[in-house]
């Protein structure tokens, strides 16, 4: 590429870009994560005769994720890098690892 005044400069990779505020974008990406969690939970529990009592946990960080984590993000720069749209795109995820109590039904 060259700029305006005729120097050449590279550029590798896609234009990174951050929302300035986006709590409202990640407590959304949350709320679907612990949704979703408690829905499969609910399932789960359903399965072998039982029901969710409550959360006994709660956390972000899920270490057993951690190696899919990573193929995931090499995922997405592959992605990013097949896709101009990719480039423009802002997408705000949340994980959330719940542990559930459970009971009899």
């Amino acid at each position: 590429m060259r700029a305006l005044d005729g120097e050449t400069f590279v550029m590798s990779g896609p234009p990174r870009a951050t929302l300035r505020d986006d709590r409202g974008a990640r407590d959304a990406a949350i709320l679907d994560a612990v949704t979703k969690a408690r829905r499969d939970a609910d399932a789960y529990a359903s399965a072998v005769g039982m029901r969710i009592n409550g959360i006994t946990g709660l956390s972000n960080a899920c270490s057993a994720d951690a190696i899919s984590s990573f193929a995931e993000l090499a995922e997405r720069a592959m992605d990013s890098r097949r896709s101009e749209a990719a480039a423009y795109t802002v997408k705000t995820e949340a994980k959330a690892c719940v542990e559930f109590a459970a009971s009899p039904l």
